[in-house]
Formats: structure tokens, sequence, C-alpha cells
């Protein structure tokens, strides 16, 4: 399919600017007053539990991720990995103006793993536009830039996690992590079997333009407000 005009004059029409998000009544989304950025920041641990751990009666309401979009070096490559290696089903593939392309691969329940061709895009930059993954096999960690996507995890089946990550070793493509059990109660976040206190069982690894990403099975355990609210959010510099 090829798209004629740019994508710009699309967004641009009808365009209207975001109002100041610091003020209390932008996106009249919860019932009751509406509290400022300064107010949500001053919140104790107790009134984010009450405040935000259940969804309004007029939250919005989303039936889940409709796809996440990478940016692709190689899209040829791209498939290769995801549906040659992996086993993924490409469902659509669209033609860009300047020679540019956006695919389409199968991620289930109605997801899908989408990747963006770009002539000349940017060269990635380790640390910035995606995880360095020498810094965070030496323990230097593995921050990306503000507004970047630093991971994306899918949800799998327990059962399958260790014939999934066979899969992935044999490809040769990078980094890919042991089974790892992230756990609350471990100071380090994971612990060396899986317990009770078990949340997710996963591996980590890279694709072919050093994208993160995970293989997730959630236990059953539910999320609770009361066990999993346990800090206030980090106030950052804004300039």
């Amino acid at each position: 399919m090829k798209r004629v005009g740019t994508i710009t004059r699309h967004l641009t029409h009808g365009y209207t600017a975001p109002s100041n998000t610091n003020n209390a009544d932008a996106g009249q989304v919860r019932t009751g007053p509406k509290l400022s950025y300064e107010e949500v920041t001053k919140l104790s641990v107790k009134e984010l539990q009450e405040r935000f751990g259940k969804a309004p009666a007029d939250g919005l309401k989303t039936r889940g991720v409709n796809h996440v979009a990478f940016v692709s070096a190689d899209m040829a490559r791209t498939l290769w990995f995801w549906c040659e290696v992996l086993g993924f089903r490409l469902v659509k593939t669209l033609e860009l103006p300047g020679d540019g392309q956006h695919f389409f691969i199968d991620g289930g329940n109605d997801c899908a793993i989408a990747y963006f061709y770009f002539p000349n895009a940017p060269k990635a930059v380790p640390g910035v536009s995606s995880i360095d993954v020498d810094a965070l096999m030496t323990g230097k960690g593995f921050a990306t830039a503000h507004g970047s996507v630093n991971h994306v995890a899918f949800n799998v089946s327990r059962d399958k996690l260790r014939e999934y990550r066979k899969r992935i070793l044999e490809a040769g493509v990078g980094m890919v992590s042991p089974i790892l059990y992230h756990s609350d109660k471990d100071p380090s976040g994971y612990s060396k079997t899986r317990d009770e206190n078990t949340v997710w069982e996963s591996i980590y690894f890279v694709g072919p333009d050093n994208e993160y990403l995970e293989f997730a099975a959630q236990t059953e355990r539910e999320f609770t407000p009361e066990q999993d609210i346990l800090h206030k959010p980090a106030i950052g510099n804004q300039d």
C-alpha cells in the first residue's frame, strides 16, 4: 500500500495545543476536585494508595495495547528474527514516503509488534535510544533517555519460558538472560528460585537493533494497593 502526503499534514489538521499540565483543571477525568501537579508531589504513600490504587468510575478505559512501534535499521533482518527464527506471523506491510516502511507482526491478543524503517534515520545510541548492553552486563545500569521506551515485555506461559529461551539463544542475536524470579522481598529484586513472593518469572533478551525485550510469566498473586504501592514518585528536573 502506497501512502501519499505526509503524516505531519494529518497530525496537524485540527490540532489543539495541550494546556499546562500543572493546571488543576487540565484533563477532567476524575470526579471531584482535581489535584494539581504540585499537590500530587505532596501525597503520602497512603494517599497514593487511596487515590490512585483504584480507577475512578469516569476514568478512561482501554482494551490493552494495540501495537508498540520500534525502528528497524534493516527490515529484512527484523523479519528474519521475528518470523523465521521465533515463528511470529507477519500481518501487515505499509510503504511510507521516501522509501520508508511500516510492518506489523502479530504479538498475540490483538497486540502487534510494529517496526518502522526510515532510510535516513539516525544511528542508534546505546544508553540513549536503547540500553547499553555492555553497561548492563558490567553492573553499570540499563538507563535510557527520558521519553524513550526502555524495554517491552510480552506475556507468555510459564511452561514455555525455557523452550523460548533456548530458541532465542540458538539464534545468536545477542544477550539472553537466565530465567529470573522477580521478588519484592529480596533487596536485589530477584530471588534464586521461584517461591510465594515471586511476582514474575521472565527472561530478557535483545533484538537485532538492540531493542530490549522480555518474555514474562506473571504469577497468580494479584496486585493490591496495600502490598504493591509503597513508594512516593520521584520528582525530576523538568527544565
